[in-house]
């Protein structure tokens, strides 16, 4: 209804103080094709046609970087980074999980350090293990994730994994494996990185699919859609 709504050309939904699009109505009309394309993903294991559908909508979902939703901050009290809030009233209640810091690094991925900060008195990023104490280990990078940081609320990156595993499922090996390296790319734009630094996907089978689904758990990195992708394709395995 919210895409229908949009499309009118009499709408008068959006305010004139709108934070996150200043008013362009085809970004929030692709934001609601991604978020449909998510939403049929959960169910893509009862039915191939929700596939279908999740790619039908993400083909007109958010189509740049520019287009990704985010949470809005300041550097005020009251309008801090929720991370950032709960570390500074409850230091060490968190830490780096160590997986993702070991797949991380285990992938020479620069985006260890633009997770997170390195553990206090060192060089190097730490992760915990799952029931070890989280003092002494690493928490969020303040640069990216401090105060005013922002957190994706819908991406770019994952209307892009979101073709690349329908793609997959529905068995378009090649289209997959554009869609993933494209991710990897606007992962690159993102943050910076050199484009050389993801490596050109030629993986196929089990392989391409495992990749994408780790490549959608690190690019999800504070979403909590992944625990929904955890839900349905029990990664990470641990």
């Amino acid at each position: 209804s919210a895409i229908q709504n949009l499309k009118s050309d009499t709408t008068t939904y959006l305010p004139q103080n709108d934070m996150f699009f200043d008013g362009d109505i085809e970004k929030w009309k692709a934001v609601a094709y991604t978020l449909k394309a998510r939403f049929y993903m959960h169910w893509v294991e009862v039915d191939a046609a929700n596939c279908l559908a999740a790619l039908e909508n993400a083909t007109q979902g958010i189509k740049d970087l520019d287009g990704s939703m985010k949470t809005l901050h300041a550097t005020e009290s009251s309008e801090q980074n929720m991370w950032y809030q709960f570390d500074y009233s409850r230091a060490g209640y968190m830490a780096a999980g160590a997986n993702l810091v070991n797949l991380l690094r285990g992938n020479v991925d620069p985006r260890e350090s633009i997770y997170f900060e390195n553990t206090p008195g060192t060089d190097v990023v730490g992760g915990a293990d799952p029931g070890e104490s989280y003092n002494n280990h690493s928490y969020l990078n303040d640069e990216n994730f401090g105060a005013d940081g922002s957190i994706d609320i819908i991406s770019y990156e994952e209307n892009l994994l979101i073709k690349a595993e329908c793609n997959y499922r529905l068995g378009n090996e090649i289209s997959a494996q554009t869609f993933l390296q494209e991710s990897q790319t606007a992962a690159e734009d993102k943050w910076g990185f050199p484009s050389t630094t993801y490596s050109d996907i030629t993986l196929t089978g089990e392989d391409l699919f495992d990749k994408i689904i780790e490549e959608k758990y690190i690019a999800l990195f504070l979403n909590i859609e992944a625990w929904n992708d955890y839900k349905r394709n029990c990664y990470p395995d641990v």
